[in-house]
């Protein structure tokens, strides 16, 4: 699997000039890969074709994504990306408790819409949530996507499902299913849930 960085906050030069700031995601190769190897061009090639797919995702609702670097002797590559520096819905709930309906609903159409744009373009954010929804100048945009969750990954029997707890679908927790446009949905109704009640949905045991 990939071992992920969080995304840090740079800026784009020109010269002395700051262009503008933007947030960078940072993939790692995989544990005992090497970095000049047949094997890690093909991961690399894995995440490209999915970083041009979103690179082609134009949606007000949708952070933009700038380009895809890549550094072949530390064995990384980064994720550009636009940085919106508004709060998130995990933010709002921090200082309001919970959202008064017309605001859930305002914030859910727009990740309704992004989660719609996404889907179009054939793949999957993975991880739906409060804090991956920021306010921005034209509403709430989504970030953080899953790189490299596509809607028909080969998993491992045992691989590790990744996400967030309480916002997994049943299918993903318990099934170890991969991530698709139906749990991206799931994740969406625990998210409005939470906004309107400020606490989580009761999920029965399988």
């Amino acid at each position: 699997g990939r071992v992920v960085l969080p995304v840090w906050l740079a800026e784009e030069i020109f010269g002395e000039r700051v262009l503008r700031q933007v947030a960078v995601k940072v993939f790692f190769l995989p544990e005992g890969m090497p970095p000049s190897s047949p094997e890690a061009d093909r991961w690399a090639d894995s995440v490209a074709e999915e970083a041009v797919a979103l690179c082609r995702v134009e949606h007000p609702n949708v952070v933009r994504f700038y380009s895809l670097q890549r550094d072949v002797p530390a064995g990384l590559l980064g994720l550009a990306m636009e940085y919106v520096p508004g709060t998130s819905l995990e933010g709002a709930l921090l200082e309001q408790g919970r959202l008064a309906q017309e605001a859930v609903l305002i914030a859910g159409l727009d990740v309704a819409w992004a989660l719609a744009a996404v889907h179009d373009a054939g793949l999957v954010h993975g991880d739906v949530k409060p804090s991956n929804a920021i306010r921005g100048a034209s509403g709430y945009k989504l970030i953080d996507f899953g790189i490299a969750a596509d809607l028909a990954p080969a998993r491992a029997p045992d691989a590790t499902v990744i996400g967030t707890p309480g916002y997994l679908a049943p299918e993903r927790l318990h099934g170890g299913a991969p991530a698709s446009p139906a749990t991206d949905l799931y994740a969406l109704g625990v998210t409005l849930y939470k906004l309107r009640t400020g606490a989580m949905p009761a999920i029965p045991a399988p």
